[in-house]
């Protein structure tokens, strides 16, 4: 996995990054343990952001 400074603190950011809103479930049905699989199999792989949103919690229930 490639990082990258960011700006001038001292973290350094995965170029690829996890989006979550299609486990959200806004727009389809979702099931919690695949979507914690997946978030799981992303820190494994490097990753160290997931790309949030308030709105996309407005799915979910």
């Amino acid at each position: 996995m490639i990082y990258t400074q960011m700006g001038h603190s001292d973290m350094k950011i995965s170029n690829v990054g996890l989006g979550s809103l299609a486990i959200s479930g806004r727009f389809c049905n979702q099931d919690d343990s695949e979507s914690m699989k997946t978030m799981k199999k992303a820190v494994e792989a490097g990753i160290n952001w997931i790309h949030t949103a308030p709105s996309y919690g407005t799915g979910y229930g």
